[in-house]
């Protein structure tokens, strides 16, 4: 009871102290939406909120106050956040042409002002996947893979570039590092497959 509590002494007082207490006990008790609800009402920490937008994996929400935070501040963290979040919101294979175009707009400026691996492999792996600029794409996940080579979701996006570049000896070895990492996945389960059948065709 002491987190309702806390929510019924902050709307009276309009004390900040509480503020803390809240979130921290609801946290604590994986009570999520109401923390949400909270935040809302209260109209405080913005940031948080968006924070708890993502840990519920709400990407619809979490993309409207993600720009709206960009707005406020003009930080391109917020721009990049807004369009992978509103690019998640949609079904995999139901992305329609004006998101995709919306998404590497908005994305090509980030990356142009910031250097972030996971925007570069995010934009790269666009370009390459729907075919709208392949070259650039591997370079930009070569440039996510400089400042953190391992990720094997990134040596992925490279592969499906080689692949699409039509060197598929060299993705090929590039995936035998990435399906010993990571099982089960769909969209890795393809890209073999496709480079499997890229080599059978090149010998």
């Amino acid at each position: 009871g002491a987190l309702e509590v806390f929510k019924k002494l902050y709307f009276k007082n309009k004390d900040e102290r509480y503020i803390k207490k809240i979130i921290e006990l609801s946290v604590a008790g994986s009570d999520v939406d109401g923390l949400i609800a909270f935040l809302k009402k209260s109209k405080k920490d913005e940031k948080f909120l968006l924070e708890a937008y993502k840990y519920k994996k709400d990407n619809k929400n979490a993309a409207i106050l993600a720009m709206e935070l960009y707005k406020q501040t003009n930080d391109v963290d917020y721009l990049a956040q807004a369009a992978i979040y509103k690019f998640e919101s949609y079904p995999e294979h139901k992305k329609p042409h004006w998101l995709i175009t919306q998404t590497v707009k908005h994305l090509s400026i980030v990356v142009s002002k910031i250097k972030n691996d996971i925007y570069d492999n995010y934009l790269g792996y666009l370009l390459i996947d729907y075919d709208i600029d392949v070259n650039r794409g591997v370079e930009l996940v070569k440039r996510a893979l400089e400042k953190e080579p391992t990720p094997a979701f990134y040596l992925d996006s490279l592969a499906w570039g080689y692949y699409k570049q039509k060197k598929c000896v060299e993705a090929n070895e590039i995936m035998k590092k990435v399906v010993a990492e990571i099982k089960n996945d769909k969209t890795i389960d393809e890209h073999v497959m496709q480079i499997k059948k890229c080599l059978q065709g090149q010998k």
